[in-house]
């Protein structure tokens, strides 16, 4: 899931299907959707196609009288098509969950979700230690966790039916699926177009007309050191009060995405971003003197040096690189390539949360890097209160940064261009587009 953040929706109807109303879709054509990846996997785009969510936010907009066949569970406010409602039992170490159909089958899904895959809820559970067995009581399906877990529902979440939208038809296109979970999409297929050329829109950095829809939330370029690296600090992150700070204007963020990302980002000192953590103010040192302009000399033959490894593919985190390569040039450090041998390294890393919870961000944000969590935090990142797990993870992360574990770069949006005739696009998190209920309009 570490991917590049940008995807064009280009749009070529091969039937006008008429405006449908505010009422769930009827199983009739609806015309093509060929979209343009750019460096975006095909398999994200294949998992937002063929995959229908377990649980859903209650603030999706539906018609009423889905609304009314899909009522709101849980504390909340989730919807679910799979699920009738779920409780807790033994201080949140068993939870009995009761499904609309056979429990076997969500059981599997449950299983593989919850411990037996990559997917970020079995990170995030893995990363607290927490341990879960998945079984079947009569009509009902049982999460027995090794400790509390309160925020099951948050979990549930990240995980899908594989009764999605679309079927695959080949290795880069899809047709409807008559039986998908949420009724018969509008639209009949969809097709990915490897060339610009052959699409009707451009990435919205390219002036590409259309609507611009933008992810919920941004993803994060960081910085991880290793141990020898932290220990040189050769950002001087480590003066106190001000280390941070002073690198964050030094880094000159702004000007970096202006050039790469029209100027959709922004400067951070924080890890977790904005639609995953509350909303906070820059790191200041209060009357510090402004940063003196870079001074760069030539560099003696026995200078330190910093290894320095990225993502070939990633434009932004090469740009980031000749920046860092600057400023360490100034405090007397050269950069190598992270083949060399012996000296202190790092990586510039591109996270994508896979969760708008807070707590649940952080525990896949350690698993993802390696991060050393506190003993017994695993009970507040799981709390079953959303503040508690918004509380926990910014202490764990204020921890994370005052050790320069982890040093945040900077925050780049995800943006998709749709058609103005394609309506009802969504796009995920992780920047995915959302068809299941896209539909064309007439001219």
């Amino acid at each position: 899931m570490r991917l590049a953040a940008m995807i064009a929706l280009s749009l070529l109807a091969t039937m006008a299907a008429p405006a449908p109303s505010e009422a769930r879709r009827a199983a009739v054509g609806g015309g093509e959707a060929s979209v343009y990846l750019g460096n975006v996997d095909l398999a994200l785009l294949a998992n937002a196609l063929e995959t229908t969510p377990l649980v859903e936010p209650r603030d999706r907009r539906i018609s009423p009288d889905l609304a009314a066949a899909w009522p709101t569970i849980g504390e909340e406010g989730a919807r679910s098509r799979f699920l009738a409602g779920l409780v807790s039992s033994d201080a949140g170490r068993l939870w009995t969950l009761v499904p609309h159909g056979d429990a076997k089958p969500l059981a599997g899904i449950l299983a593989a979700c919850l411990s037996g895959s990559d997917a970020w809820p079995a990170r995030a559970l893995r990363a607290a230690g927490t341990e879960v067995t998945v079984g079947t009581a009569g009509e009902r399906v049982t999460l027995s966790f090794s400790s509390p877990v309160g925020a099951v529902l948050a979990l549930l979440r990240g995980c899908a039916s594989p009764d999605g939208p679309f079927l695959a038809a080949g290795d880069s296109g899809w047709t409807a699926n008559p039986a998908a979970a949420g009724g018969r999409p509008h639209l009949d297929t969809v097709t990915v177009v490897t060339t610009p050329g052959e699409a009707a829109l451009l990435a919205a950095t390219s002036g590409a007309a259309g609507e611009l829809l933008v992810a919920p939330w941004p993803d994060v370029w960081l910085l991880v050191p290793d141990e020898a690296a932290k220990d040189a600090d050769p950002l001087d992150l480590g003066v106190a009060g001000e280390g941070l700070s002073r690198f964050s204007d030094e880094l000159a963020a702004d000007l970096i995405l202006a050039v790469h990302r029209g100027g959709r980002g922004a400067a951070t000192t924080h890890l977790l971003p904005p639609g995953v953590a509350p909303a906070r103010s820059m790191a200041v040192a209060l009357g510090r003197a402004p940063a003196p302009p870079l001074t760069l000399l030539p560099l003696p033959a026995d200078a330190p040096s910093l290894r320095v490894a990225h993502q070939a593919a990633d434009e932004l985190a090469g740009a980031l690189l000749e920046r860092l390569a600057l400023l360490l040039r100034a405090r007397g450090w050269a950069v190598t390539g992270a083949e060399s041998k012996g000296a202190p390294a790092a990586h510039i890393v591109r996270w994508r949360p896979s969760t708008p919870d807070t707590g649940l961000a952080l525990l896949t944000l350690a698993a993802d890097l390696d991060l050393p969590l506190p003993p017994d935090s695993a009970e507040g990142l799981l709390s079953a209160t959303r503040a508690e797990r918004t509380s926990a993870a910014l202490t764990i992360e204020r921890q994370w940064l005052d050790a320069r574990l982890v040093v945040p770069l900077l925050t780049a949006e995800r943006t998709l261009t749709v058609s103005p005739r394609l309506v009802g696009v969504r796009v995920r998190g992780d920047g995915a587009p959302v068809l299941d209920d896209a539909w064309w309009v007439s001219p």
